[in-house]
């Protein structure tokens, strides 16, 4: 077998060095701490071994594509080098079950990664902001941020994301108003925001989101009423839209909702009387959750016709 030309040795020793810098920091401070927590002999990093024999990085001709330790618990702060893994397609560094945590904020240099697919940095006690750069992550399909300590307001130019298909950024501290340009999000199956501290109205032009099939902003402090246009959401299968400041009534609008099965509207400020059905109206609804309204008058008998529905909470 043919040796590596010097400039395939040289790229991989840049790689490796970039790799190892999580291992210089916090409780991962030195290779002392290493080998004596037994973390390093467990995933055989920071040893005179190849970078590609590591657990947890796979390679592909030498170079770094996937950093994946969600089974670890890892401390510490987000290397900046590994901005210059260019090859770099995924991240997972979900929380290991011990109670320790990444910490720090979410590195600009990432923005680098231009093959980035999937970023998950879950169950972490990350802090700052949401990088306004990482909207140049064209290739981005996943970014889960959820229960971090993140604060801050949701980057307009995320709609850029224009691969996304999972979004969770719940359990931060996120505030302020949705992005009217998140509407361009058209790829996205999956949006959890809940339990933040998001506020204003829902945007009209999210009713574009015809890919969304599960969206969840429960737990937030969203005010005014029910958008007319996301009648048109023919994908939408789950909404939670519960314990908010929603006002106004509910929508016959959304009957044109074919693919709902479960809403959830509970712990509003909804008034008004429920409105009756049309004939075929939510087909796959088994759950619906009104409770802690100020809804009057009673259920509309097309509503208990309801085919699949097992489950009213009103």
């Amino acid at each position: 077998m043919p040796k590596p030309s010097w400039r395939v040795w040289v790229c991989m020793c840049i790689q490796q060095a970039s790799l190892l810098t999580i291992t210089a920091q916090s409780d991962l401070s030195d290779t002392s701490n290493l080998l004596q927590t037994g973390w390093a002999a467990q995933t055989g990093w920071n040893t005179s071994q190849d970078m590609c024999t590591w657990t947890g990085i796979s390679c592909s001709q030498g170079r770094a594509t996937a950093i994946e330790l969600e089974i670890f618990s890892v401390t510490g702060s987000l290397p900046e080098s590994w901005g210059r893994l260019p090859q770099l397609s995924v991240i997972n560094l979900t929380k290991g079950g011990d109670g320790s945590a990444l910490t720090g904020s979410l590195p600009e240099s990432w923005s680098k990664l231009s093959l980035l697919n999937t970023l998950v940095l879950s169950d972490q006690s990350l802090t700052g902001t949401l990088p306004v750069v990482y909207s140049t992550l064209a290739e981005l399909t996943t970014l889960d941020l959820s229960n971090n300590l993140l604060t801050g307001s949701l980057p307009s130019a995320y709609s850029n994301l224009t691969k996304l298909e999972e979004l969770d950024l719940h359990g931060n501290y996120l505030n302020h108003s949705l992005p009217q340009s998140w509407g361009e999000l058209y790829q996205v199956r999956v949006m959890s925001l809940w339990d933040n501290s998001l506020t204003g109205g829902l945007p009209d032009s999210w009713n574009k989101l015809n890919s969304l099939h599960i969206l969840d902003m429960s737990l937030n402090y969203f005010e005014g009423p029910l958008p007319q246009a996301w009648g048109n959401m023919s994908a939408l299968s789950e909404l939670w839209l519960n314990a908010n400041s929603l006002t106004g009534s509910l929508l016959e609008s959304w009957s044109n909702l074919t693919s709902l099965s479960m809403l959830y509207l509970g712990g509003n400020a909804l008034s008004g009387t429920i409105p009756a059905l049309t004939s075929g109206s939510w087909p796959q609804v088994y759950l619906i959750s009104l409770a802690n309204n100020m809804l009057t008058g009673s259920l509309p008998a097309s509503w208990a016709a309801l085919p699949m529905a097992q489950t009213f909470h009103i």
